[in-house]
């Protein structure tokens, strides 16, 4: 082999030990950048994972405001709806209910159509179902004055509540 030869076999084999190097060199940033990342992210679970007491007292706390005896089904909605009524004098009104079902609640509906009753009465059941509240909401009200008597007027009142199913009140530890 001459001399030639063998200047130019070292240099081939100088650019391919290059090559590699900067091949594994590159290799070893990106996996250093990883496991830099991955400790980060570890880090961030690490505290979510720690604050896992506070959390889910927290979520206890809120789950038994959900608990409450106040949460009505729709039986018990329409008697709170009714014994409010009578409570603040409104005896001449009819309702209509209806329920429907979604993934962890039951959404209430009742529509109290309330005839030739005195803005008073309507005044004090308004004031009871706001104390109602958040249990059972008002989503609208309409008035609408008594063709016979100026005095007495005609409301709807449309309410929602809802009641979570069984399935959605528990909390993973």
């Amino acid at each position: 082999m001459t001399s030639r030869e063998k200047t130019l076999l070292v240099a081939f084999v100088w650019v391919i030990l290059i090559i590699v190097f900067s091949f594994a060199l590159r290799d070893f940033r990106q996996f250093m950048s990883s496991w830099s990342d991955t400790g980060r992210q570890l880090d961030a679970q690490q505290g979510l994972l720690n604050n896992a007491p506070v959390v889910n007292a927290e979520l206890e706390k809120e789950l038994e405001f959900y608990k409450s005896d106040r949460i009505y089904d729709l039986p018990s909605l329409t008697g709170r709806v009714d014994q409010l009524a009578k409570q603040a004098g409104v005896t001449n009104f009819t309702f209509n209910t209806g329920s429907e079902e979604q993934d962890i609640h039951v959404a209430h509906t009742i529509r109290l159509n309330i005839k030739d009753t005195p803005i008073e009465n309507l005044m004090t059941l308004d004031q009871a179902l706001n104390a109602e509240s958040p249990y059972i909401n008002k989503v609208s009200v309409s008035l609408k004055a008594d063709t016979r008597n100026d005095e007495l007027l005609d409301a709807t009142i449309i309410l929602n509540s809802f009641e979570l199913k069984s399935s959605g009140l528990a909390a993973n530890p």
